[in-house]
C-alpha cells in the first residue's frame, strides 16, 4: 500500500480533508528534520524505507526528491474543484522504494 505524501503542510491538510476516504497515514517530505508544523512533528518518512508513495506537490521540479528513490513516476495533473470558479492544482507521482534522505 503506498501512502499519501505532500511536501507542503498546507497541501496535505487539504489532501487529508477532500480525500475520500481520508489519508490519516500521510506522511510530510521533510528532509532537513525541522519541527515547524503538525506533520513534521508527528510523521517521520525515515520510518518508512523501503516503502512506496503516492507524492502530490503543486507543480514543480522535483529533481531533488527523486533521487530517494529507485523509481517514479507521474501519474497525472489533477484539479479539485473547491468552488465553482477555484480548483486546486496537483502533480500526482508514484514514488517506489524510499531509500532514506541520505
Amino acid at each position: 500500500k503506498a501512502l499519501l505524501l505532500a511536501d507542503d503542510r498546507m497541501a496535505l491538510s487539504e489532501l487529508i480533508y477532500y480525500v475520500k476516504p481520508h489519508p490519516f497515514d500521510a506522511v510530510i517530505w521533510n528532509p532537513s528534520g525541522k519541527i515547524d508544523n503538525h506533520f513534521a512533528l508527528t510523521t517521520n518518512l525515515q520510518r518508512h524505507i523501503g516503502k512506496d508513495f503516492v507524492f502530490v506537490v503543486a507543480p514543480k521540479n522535483i529533481a531533488s526528491i527523486k533521487k530517494h528513490f529507485s523509481n517514479t513516476k507521474k501519474i497525472e495533473t489533477i484539479f479539485i474543484k473547491i468552488h465553482k470558479d477555484y480548483a486546486l492544482r496537483y502533480d500526482v507521482y508514484l514514488l517506489e522504494n524510499f531509500m532514506g534522505y541520505r
